[in-house]
């Protein structure tokens, strides 16, 4: 697919200079300012748009699953993912092993949150999951 199929599809515009907002005689350091401003806004639309949503925690267990709990790697592959989010991220992973839907590994359960998280996620969620020693962090 070329680069006009590819913006036709993805902007519904064929022209790459209109997806931009520039002119066709733009300069080059015009073309880059306007598509970097571009881009950081959508990307900033697609992540209030994907993060908290259904999509969201699919790719958080099909990541977990992926790198067998490794905290790290899933952070690395989770799109939109920042070391702000990592306890959210471990509470809704922490539920689905909870709730079976997912299947611990020791990785995940073993693993000290390098950002402390569990002191805001009660340890009491899952006992015979999780070891008590997460109280203590």
């Amino acid at each position: 697919m070329g680069l006009m199929d590819q913006c036709e599809m993805l902007y519904k515009m064929s022209n790459p200079y209109d997806v931009i907002g520039v002119t066709k005689d733009a300069s080059e350091a015009d073309v880059r300012q306007q598509a970097t401003a571009k881009f950081q806004f959508d990307i900033l639309n697609f992540e209030k748009s994907y993060k908290n949503c259904e999509d969201e925690k699919h790719d958080l267990m099909r990541v977990y699953v992926e790198h067998k709990g490794d905290m790290d790697r899933i952070m690395e592959n989770v799109l939109c993912a920042t070391l702000e989010d990592e306890t959210q991220i471990r509470a809704i992973l922490k539920s689905a092993i909870c709730s079976k839907g997912l299947q611990a590994h020791k990785a995940f359960t073993n693993a000290r949150c390098q950002n402390y998280c569990f002191t805001s996620i009660s340890h009491k969620l899952c006992p015979a999951t999780f070891s008590a020693t997460w109280a203590s962090y």
